[in-house]
């Protein structure tokens, strides 16, 4: 029983993991100085839904003020919201919020790009030899 009720619980929490963490692009390349900030807003987005719905993604619809701040309190990332976006406005870097269903709809497509860049790499005989 402990199994299958951690199942149920742990698997909401898991679409939300991969929703924030598969669903954008990866920087690949040297390092650049002073490029942490764009790193940061580039690799993740956040969930926009109603202040009722965070306790059902457990403060993990603010990934990019938790990439950007990961010591502050999950309580407190919706407060400091407007001011990264101010930032990233500011400064012209992406900020990314898109809804729970748009969240699916990209996460679905990452993943299946990379299926085929995979079948790619795996497969390089064109099938007709």
């Amino acid at each position: 029983m402990f199994v299958l009720a951690s199942f149920a619980v742990t698997r909401v929490q898991h679409v939300q993991f991969c929703l924030n963490h598969f669903s954008s692009g990866v920087y690949a390349g040297p390092p650049v100085r002073n490029n942490l900030f764009k790193n940061q807003t580039k690799g993740t987005w956040d969930i926009t839904c109603p202040s009722w719905m965070v306790w059902f993604h457990s403060g993990l619809l603010y990934q990019i003020k938790h990439h950007l701040f990961p010591k502050l309190p999950r309580c407190n990332l919706r407060k400091i919201s407007p001011y990264v976006r101010e930032l990233c406005k500011k400064h012209n870097l992406p900020y990314l919020s898109v809804s729970f269903l748009e969240a699916n709809v990209l996460k679905i497509g990452t993943l299946r790009t990379a299926a085929l860049q995979a079948r790619v790499i795996t497969n390089p005989i064109p099938k007709n030899l």
